[in-house]
């Protein structure tokens, strides 16, 4: 086995030193040394302390497949080449047993734990991620400005969202909301019309809630509202914190066009339905504070109009009012639980688990009103024969006296 050592040979310029049978080794100061790897074709530097550090340079070298493969402390870093590689950089420092896109090999970080990248930029610059093309190239770009402490998201050349520093979100807008209008402010853009946000389950057979707004607040005295909407004339729709709804001209319909319907025919007589209802006066279980008046779905359904009665699935808050709701009970790792995470995704408990029971009732109150007019009218006509029997009874009286 061959030595070299560089401490007492000085090569002069365009001096090789070969290594020339495998194990065939330079000596450099400190103990480390320069090593032909043999079977490798390559060569590797171990230093003082044993560490391995190798650099292949053969498409047959080690499991990456790399054109050239360098191992430091471990981790390699591997060029080039075929394979799980394909034909770019990959950074592995453990092996996490996936495989690699072939339209998305040209970087690869691999460990078999938490993975990640960072950019570090100057307190008052910016880091960013950009995607260019032979027309443009910053056509789409992510920036994360240090100074204002917030992340944009560009498309087609434009910002398109911008996640401020609070948590606040503006998609298509990069102006500012005002103090208290929202989280999330979603613009058309002026001069552009269509629909602004369209939500979409893409599934035919959905059972869960499209949209669910949730305020831990219990008021019930209009002192928030749930929704709120509003024209350039001012506010026109609210529905407040109690679930009263409002607008503007109390005015609240349905599609009643002649040419979309049919089979019209008139409305049965609605004068002992409207006679068998029971008008109550009760007090919810969620706000003993409030007398209401109205009717009871079980009563409706005794008086056979189970028609007017709609059922849906109970949520969570109905069980402390009825066990026949369900059950609750405390969720764990075993039990199916949805795990409750911080903001590092550490599990720090779970979510109760929620067993659905029988379905709760509900009164379409809207038909219940058209079944009284309908009865209504019907009281009116038999008001204005007994008027007309009543006056011909008059005349006859009349008639009677003066013969």
């Amino acid at each position: 086995m061959s030595k070299v050592n560089v401490n007492t040979i000085e090569p002069s310029t365009g001096t090789d030193i070969t290594l020339g049978a495998s194990g065939d080794t330079i000596t450099v100061p400190s103990g480390a040394t320069i090593t032909n790897s043999g079977t490798a074709t390559g060569f590797g530097v171990s230093l003082a302390n044993g560490v391995d550090n190798r650099v292949v340079t053969a498409s047959s070298a080690s499991a990456l497949n790399g054109e050239a493969n360098l191992t430091y402390n471990g981790t390699i870093l591997g060029v080039g080449g075929t394979g799980d590689l394909g034909n770019g950089i990959h950074v592995k420092i453990a092996d996490s047993g996936g495989t690699v896109d072939g339209s998305a090999d040209e970087l690869v970080l691999e460990n078999s734990g938490d993975t990640g990248m960072t950019i570090l930029s100057g307190t008052g610059n910016v880091g960013s991620v950009r995607f260019g093309d032979s027309g443009t190239n910053d056509v789409g770009r992510i920036v994360y400005d240090h100074s204002a402490n917030n992340m944009q998201f560009n498309t087609n050349g434009s910002e398109r969202m911008r996640i401020l520093s609070d948590g606040t979100v503006n998609i298509s807008t990069t102006g500012s909301i005002g103090s208290n209008q929202g989280g999330i402010h979603v613009s058309r853009g002026n001069g552009q019309n269509g629909t602004i946000a369209y939500l979409d389950s893409a599934s035919t057979s959905y059972d869960a809630n499209i949209i669910n707004e949730y305020c831990a607040a219990t008021s019930t005295n209009s002192t928030f509202n749930f929704i709120r909407s509003q024209s350039g004339n001012g506010v026109v729709f609210v529905v407040r914190d109690s679930g009263n709804v409002q607008n503007t001209n109390n005015s609240y319909g349905a599609y009643s066009d002649e040419r979309i319907k049919q089979n019209i025919t008139d409305a049965n007589s609605q004068w002992d339905d409207i006679k068998a209802l029971k008008i109550r006066n009760f007090k919810l279980k969620s706000d003993p504070t409030k007398t209401q008046l109205g009717v009871v779905a079980q009563e409706l359904e005794t008086a056979n109009m189970n028609g007017l009665v709609e059922e849906a699935k109970p949520e969570k808050e109905h069980v402390a009012y009825h066990s026949d709701f369900g059950t609750i009970e405390d969720g764990t790792a075993d039990n199916g639980a949805t795990p409750i995470k911080d903001e590092d995704d550490n599990i720090t408990g779970y979510e109760d688990v929620f067993t659905k029971g029988q379905k709760v009732k509900s009164v379409k109150y809207s038909v219940l009103y058209m079944k009284a007019i309908k009865c209504l009218q019907e009281a009116i006509t038999k008001i204005e024969t007994l008027e007309t029997e009543n006056t011909d009874i008059k005349a006859r009286l009349t008639a009677l006296e003066n013969a």
